[in-house]
């Protein structure tokens, strides 16, 4: 797949600006020099994340938490069996990316196309392998309709939304929140129960919510710190209103939808928003 990539790639270069913004994955800086795995040579987090970075490109999606670390996990193992074969590709999916990030506007789609495709094919050809199943994952959860359409509500769509809810009761609480299946099936159910009463814009925000949750996810891990506690109190107001109601207890029904925006979006969109 990569040496294939490569070959298109090379020709589609200039001057390299939007695929470096923030909301990417760093493959550079000190944060991708970070060991994941030790070894002779290790795995770092910038390999792991120019991986990462074709992989949401190429899907057209923002990878959940689950999924980002479904993918790490698998990115883990494989490294720990077929190291030399593994880091080998690596090294060519990170090449593969900078081409990416000097490729046009005009050229992005034949771009993603092309990863896509050879994502998929990977997929099938080696189905057993660790990263095979975590994109079949995502692909599975991305058809799964909860709720169908105009617009069409995924699986993965539901879960960036409670990433986003969990995000904010542990702003709120202080601690990690894991429900229970029964709990989160019921907290689901009031959700799409709402979808129907939700305004156009209110619909078309949670079709998007995978990038919405990592824009500001990211945008919070930037906010300086005189300005930490303003945002916390936003985002837990936002998100995980009903703090009367207990520990881990939110109010589904008081959270906006579409929420009020705090963090701008880019000029230049990582992605192309869903309509």
């Amino acid at each position: 797949m990569a040496r294939r990539l490569m070959f298109v790639l090379v020709i589609l270069l200039v001057t390299p600006a939007w695929a470096t913004a923030s909301f990417w994955y760093p493959i550079d800086g000190p944060e991708a020099r970070r060991v994941l795995v030790p070894g002779s040579p290790p795995l770092t987090v910038g390999q792991q994340n120019a991986f990462l970075n074709c992989l949401e490109f190429g899907l057209a999606i923002a990878l959940t938490q689950r999924e980002q670390e479904a993918a790490r996990a698998a990115l883990m193992e494989e490294y720990l069996a077929h190291r030399g074969d593994l880091l080998a590709a690596l090294e060519e999916i990170r090449k593969i990316w900078q081409q990416v990030e000097a490729a046009k506007p005009q050229d992005r789609g034949v771009l993603r196309q092309i990863i896509r495709d050879s994502l998929l094919e990977e997929t099938q050809k080696f189905p057993n392998l660790a990263m095979a199943r975590v994109v079949r994952r995502i692909l599975q959860d991305g058809n799964e309709a909860v709720l169908e359409g105009p617009p069409r509500i995924d699986r993965r769509m539901l879960a960036a939304f409670f990433e986003l809810v969990e995000m904010a009761l542990r702003l709120r609480d202080q601690r990690v929140i894991v429900w229970d299946e029964p709990t989160r099936r019921a907290m689901e159910a009031k959700i799409l129960q709402r979808i129907p009463t939700l305004s156009p814009e209110g619909r078309m925000w949670l079709v998007n919510a995978d990038f919405h949750r990592a824009l500001i996810a990211r945008n919070w891990q930037n906010v300086p710190p005189d300005e930490k506690e303003t945002i916390r109190r936003f985002l837990v107001e936002t998100f995980a209103p009903g703090a009367e109601l207990g520990e881990r207890a939110v109010d589904l029904e008081r959270i906006p939808l579409p929420p009020p925006t705090i963090f701008p979006l880019p000029t230049d969109l990582p992605w192309e928003f869903r309509k």
